[in-house]
């Protein structure tokens, strides 16, 4: 029984209101994550009740944010890494324009669908439907990059790459990607790639070495990628 309604909510002894209240937010603060609901029946209030007292209080329903998993090891390679890049911006303000922010993603035929997101605007419930889990499945490797304001790609790469198949392609097909970015840029960019295996080969690393010297960014670099930093990436918000 809600305790406001014991005598009607605008006659409720004060006692008894302040009784609520503090049950109420007692029972929220040792487990925020608790629904207003569950809380109410805790507490032995409504749901409008305990949803006015936390709103009284100015407490409001914040949404977990998704973070990157990382290891202890980690976080001093990010910080080293940041300090790095805020020197290289110091001694150079368009040196962020200059890299090209690499990545590579792959798609199946299902895809990412979130029903929450979908809207079909109609009179009546069309009862609509969407196929999936399919049984002839693909998958689909794609690379893509970001330098300042310019999109590179996308370029379908093999479904298992390898060592061999990534060298050929910055050294075959990256060339004629960046035919859009502008000559000048071109003769001073950097390039960025994370720790995957093909990129650590040493076919890669021969031929970022010849194309990009000391002006690379990943492992067997000077200047290593950190660990699990996709985060760090502006393909992180376009492509994955």
């Amino acid at each position: 029984m809600d305790l406001f309604n014991l005598v009607g909510k605008a006659g409720a002894p004060r006692n008894v209101r302040v009784g609520a209240e503090e049950q109420v937010l007692e029972n929220m603060e040792a487990d925020p994550r608790r629904s207003v609901l569950y809380v109410a029946q805790m507490s032995g209030c409504s749901r409008s009740t305990t949803h006015r007292t936390l709103q009284e209080r100015i407490l409001h329903p914040y949404h977990y944010t998704r973070v990157q998993h990382l290891r202890p090891t980690d976080y001093p390679r990010r910080v080293h890494f940041a300090q790095w890049f805020l020197r290289q911006n110091e001694l150079n303000p368009d040196f962020s324009r200059r890299i090209l922010f690499t990545d590579e993603c792959s798609f199946s035929r299902e895809g990412m669908f979130n029903a929450h997101n979908w809207h079909f605007w109609a009179h009546e419930n069309p009862h609509l439907t969407r196929v999936r889990a399919y049984q002839e499945r693909f998958t689909i490797n794609l690379w893509a990059g970001i330098i300042g304001t310019t999109v590179v790609g996308p370029f379908v790469l093999p479904d298992h790459l390898n060592g061999e198949a990534y060298a050929n392609f910055l050294r075959l097909e990256l060339p004629a990607l960046l035919e859009d970015v502008p000559l000048n840029v071109r003769r001073n960019m950097w390039f960025q790639h994370n720790g995957a295996l093909p990129h650590n080969s040493i076919l890669a690393r021969r031929t970022l070495k010849r194309v990009y010297p000391h002006r690379w960014i990943g492992r067997g670099s000077t200047n290593i990628w950190p660990p699990r930093s996709p985060d760090l990436s502006p393909l992180d918000f376009f492509f994955n």
